[in-house]
C-alpha cells in the first residue's frame, strides 16, 4: 500500500532522514522506532505530506506522492493522522471537530451527522457529540483525535506517538483498543513511537532507526530475539550484559570467561569479529536467566542478591556479581528471595548471545561507552 525508497529529508546541513525504504502492507500495522531525534516522525510527516521530501521517492496505493517529479499535497493523500498532541480545537464541541475534514471536503451535512455517529460508536463516545473540547480528559481527546482521522475513511492511518500523553493503564488499554479497532476495520497503520512496549505489542513489522538511517526491520519477536546490531539489542527491551574474555570459538557457539573465571557458552552473533583472547560480551534477557541458590550444584555466575522488588506476579532481582558487576533478572513467585542471599545465575546457553565488544560503526567500545551514547541520542 506504502513505499518509501531511498527517501531523504534535510533541514540544512542536518540530515533528519538519511535514505530510507521499507513497505508498509495493507492491513498490518508497521511501527517506525526509535529514540528521539531519530526521523521517525519526519518519516511519518514525509508521508503524510507536512514535508517535502529533498530526495527519494513516496508511493501510495501505486500513485508516486512525493518525488523530483512532483508533489501531492496532504489534504488530496486519503490518509489520517492523530498527533501526539491530539490537535482538538478547545473552542469547538466533540462533532465539530471529528466534521471538521468532512466540511474540508464539502460533504452533505445529513452526511457528516451520520458519519459523526459512527465514528463515535467505534470509539466508544457515544452521546458525546455536544460536548466542550475544554471539557474532554486525556484519554477522550485521544479518542476524539481517532474518530476525525477515521470520519472520512482513509485507507491508511498515521499515528504519532498518540499515546505518550496517557497514564500508564489508560495506555494499555487504548493500545488493545487501536488493535482491535485496526483488525474490525481493515486499517493499514503505520505508528511511531520510541516505547518498545507499544512496538512490540502492537507491531507486525518494526522499522528500528537511528540518527536518520534504519538500523534493522523485522517482526516483533525476530527483532527481539535476533538482533542484528548491538543497538537493537540494548535498545528494544532490557538485557543483561556480561562482559569477560573469548577463550573459545565454535561453530555455532563461542565460550566466555568473566573475571570471577567462571565461564559460559552462547550463540555467535557476527563471527568475522570473534578471536581468541579479545574481549567478549554475553547478553541474554532478564527473563531468560535461571537463578539456584549457591548449594544447588548449578553451573553459571556466583552472584549476591542486594535488593528483591515484589511485582505482584514476580519477582525482580538487582544481582551484584563478585567483580562488582550489578545486574536485574526477573523470578516467578514460587519461592521467596532474600537480600544478601548467594546465588547461583544460570546463562542457558539457546538463549545467550556471543557479541564482539564493538559499536554499530565497528570500532572498539565499551557497553556503558555505548549505553551513554545511545542517551546522549534521545
Amino acid at each position: 500500500m506504502l513505499r518509501l525508497r531511498n527517501v531523504e529529508k534535510a533541514f540544512g546541513d542536518v540530515r533528519a532522514v538519511n535514505d530510507v525504504s521499507f513497505d508498509v502492507h495493507e492491513g498490518e500495522i508497521l511501527t517506525l522506532l526509535g529514540p528521539s531525534g531519530c526521523g521517525k516522525s519526519t518519516t511519518l510527516r514525509l508521508v503524510m505530506g507536512l514535508e517535502r521530501a529533498t530526495g527519494g521517492q513516496i508511493e501510495y496505493q501505486g500513485k508516486v506522492l512525493d518525488s523530483d517529479d512532483g508533489f501531492v499535497p496532504p489534504h488530496k493523500r486519503s490518509m489520517g493522522m492523530v498527533f501526539q498532541s491530539y490537535a482538538i480545537w478547545p473552542h469547538m464541541t466533540v462533532a465539530k471537530n471529528i466534521a471538521y475534514p468532512l466540511k474540508l471536503r464539502k460533504r452533505p451535512k445529513k452526511e457528516i451527522d451520520a458519519a459523526i455517529e459512527r465514528v463515535l460508536a467505534l470509539v466508544g463516545m457515544e452521546g458525546m457529540q455536544d460536548r466542550p473540547g475544554t471539557k474532554l480528559s486525556g484519554g477522550q481527546m485521544q479518542r476524539v483525535a481517532l474518530a476525525r482521522a477515521l470520519v472520512y475513511e482513509p485507507k491508511l492511518l498515521l499515528l504519532d506517538e498518540p499515546f505518550s500523553n496517557l497514564d500508564a493503564q489508560l495506555r494499555e488499554h487504548m493500545r488493545a483498543e487501536v488493535k482491535s479497532l485496526q483488525r474490525r476495520l481493515g486499517l493499514t497503520v503505520l505508528f511511531v513511537t520510541h516505547d518498545q512496549t507499544e512496538a512490540l505489542s502492537m507491531s507486525n513489522s518494526i522499522v528500528l532507526m537511528r540518527t536518520g538511517r534504519i538500523i534493522q526491520v523485522a517482526d516483533p519477536k525476530t527483532m527481539y530475539n535476533e538482533p542484528t546490531e548491538q543497538f537493537v539489542r540494548d535498545f528494544v527491551g532490557h538485557t543483561i550484559i556480561l562482559a569477560g574474555e573469548l577463550v573459545g570459538v565454535g561453530e555455532q557457539t563461542a565460550r566466555v570467561r568473566f573475571p570471577s573465571g567462571d565461564e559460559v557458552s552462547g550463540q555467535i552473533r557476527h563471527r568475522e569479529t570473534l578471536e581468541v583472547g579479545n574481549r567478549a560480551e554475553v547478553a541474554i534477557r532478564p527473563e531468560k536467566v535461571q537463578i539456584h541458590p549457591c548449594d544447588s550444584g548449578a553451573s553459571g555466575v556466583p552472584a549476591e542478591v542486594e535488593v528483591v522488588l515484589f511485582i505482584g506476579n514476580h519477582y525482580e532481582l538487582q544481582l551484584k556479581t563478585s567483580w562488582g558487576l550489578e545486574f536485574l533478572v526477573v523470578v516467578g513467585v514460587e519461592r521467596e528471595w532474600h537480600e544478601g542471599e548467594r546465588v547461583i545465575v544460570e546463562l542457558p546457553p539457546e538463549w545467550t548471545q556471543v557479541w564482539s565488544v564493538t559499536d554499530i560503526d565497528g570500532t572498539e567500545q565499551s557497553s556503558a561507552q555505548r549505553q551513554a551514547a545511545m542517551e546522549g541520542v534521545v
